[in-house]
């Protein structure tokens, strides 16, 4: 495993093998999470936000956050990688019994689940009621195939910096980020990565293809940053990153872990 670790800091090597591993495990998920369950909107909605206490790379914690992203669920993502504090007395005191993660709170219903399994349940019968999941998602999570999957694709990530462990130079933001993505995108895990490490605070506007009323309020606020051909052909671009302490609102992957690191790491 320090082997696989040393080969993401070699000059140029690291780079490459960077996008292949995020690529990978996308592809070892199906992408799922990327598509809109059909029926998801016609589904009950919460009022207030779910909030979710995860590890980035935990099998059971993506299988969550795909649930979410695939019921364009928007979510209060507090990360806890290993070794970090920041949440941990949230957790203790939100914990009926189980403080493990995936740890979901849904302020709507005062329901606290720290298991994947009933977790999944409770949002698709809660917030999912009229939705249908693509056969890409259900083959991603409903079979011992999706199980090994999982893991697979946390092991190809295997650094620090991928979400597992806190950076321990890490700052608080005052107020929390927010993040424009979805689950099936390998570009949009690469900043998922670096909120993790960095223990940082992020709403996930969750933004799976087909969410028309999501992507129509992204063209309306950020619009004027698409390149002529994105507009053209009536898309948008994720990931994109709002940092309300700071007013910036960043779009490529990279420059957004490098600004992240940056500016709450110094």
């Amino acid at each position: 495993m320090g082997a696989l670790v040393a080969l993401f800091t070699l000059p140029l090597v690291g780079g490459i093998i960077d996008f292949l591993t995020l690529t990978w495990a996308y592809l070892l998920r199906l992408a799922a999470g990327a598509y809109l369950a059909e029926g998801a909107h016609k589904s009950r909605r919460p009022e207030q936000m779910l909030e979710l206490y995860e590890l980035e790379q935990d099998e059971d914690c993506r299988s969550v956050r795909e649930t979410l992203s695939t019921l364009d669920l928007d979510v209060l993502i507090k990360p806890c990688p290993r070794g970090g504090s920041r949440f941990m007395q949230e957790r203790k005191r939100l914990a009926q019994k189980d403080a493990s993660l995936p740890m979901l709170h849904d302020p709507n219903t005062t329901q606290v689940l720290s298991n994947a399994s009933a977790i999944n349940e409770y949002l698709w019968k809660r917030y999912g009621n009229k939705a249908s999941p693509g056969w890409a998602f259900r083959l991603a999570n409903f079979s011992a195939l999706g199980s090994l999957s999982g893991r697979l694709a946390s092991a190809i990530r295997p650094a620090a910096s991928h979400g597992w462990t806190a950076t321990p130079t890490s700052k608080k933001p005052e107020k929390a980020l927010v993040l424009w993505g979805s689950e099936g995108s390998p570009f949009v895990a690469r900043v998922r990565e670096a909120l993790c490490a960095l223990e940082i605070e992020y709403v996930y506007k969750t933004t799976p293809k087909f969410t028309s009323t999501k992507r129509k309020e992204w063209v309306r606020r950020f619009g004027n940053q698409l390149s002529k051909g994105r507009k053209a052909a009536g898309l948008i671009q994720i990931p994109l990153l709002e940092d309300p302490n700071t007013g910036k609102e960043l779009l490529e992957s990279t420059d957004i872990a490098a600004y992240l690191y940056e500016e709450y790491s110094p």
